[in-house]
């Protein structure tokens, strides 16, 4: 409907990378991203889902520090003013991406080049609204000190595994 033009903005991602311990991206999914850049330009692209998440992408940080730079390489090139945000983190703590930018700077000599970070935040039978709090100030202040405070922060996803009725508070 013409409503989703106006109204709904779709954000490419890519889910992940498949499986097994050396998978990096073909020529042929390189090329399909690389084609949708080209069609879309200016897009954010949000990149994994979960990979710090076995059920989900499940891309361990050195695996995905070898594969983001052809990923993001093959985009930009496409589209150079295609944006990346990276992660869609499953858990709110900063092991993974800690992980994968010193791997990713081990590899390439800098840290990974990104416009932001994606997490996820859901709260088990220990919610409150106080250290729902707490763990998103932990996350900021990471930010802060690994100097990403110019880039942006996303919550994709959020919630209380509870129930729906705690998860509005």
């Amino acid at each position: 409907p013409k409503w989703i033009d106006n109204n709904v903005k779709h954000v490419p991602m890519v889910y992940g990378s498949g499986t097994g311990p050396n998978r990096t991206y073909t020529a042929s999914e390189l090329s399909s991203f690389a084609d949708f850049a080209k069609t879309h330009p200016s897009s954010y692209w949000l990149i994994w889902n979960e990979p710090d998440y076995r059920l989900q992408a499940n891309i361990t940080a050195v695996i995905a520090a070898a594969i983001y730079k052809p990923l993001r390489d093959a985009i930009i090139t496409a589209d150079p003013t295609s944006k990346f945000i990276v992660g869609g983190l499953a858990f709110m703590d900063t092991v993974w991406i800690n992980s994968f930018r010193e791997e990713y700077k081990r590899i390439y000599n800098v840290y990974p080049p990104l416009d932001g970070w994606a997490f996820h935040h859901y709260m088990g039978t220990d919610y409150s609204s106080s250290l729902w709090r707490d763990r998103m100030n932990n996350i900021k202040r990471w930010l802060s000190d690994k100097g990403y405070q110019s880039k942006e922060f996303w919550l994709t996803e959020y919630g209380s595994l509870q129930s729906n009725v705690i998860g509005l508070r």
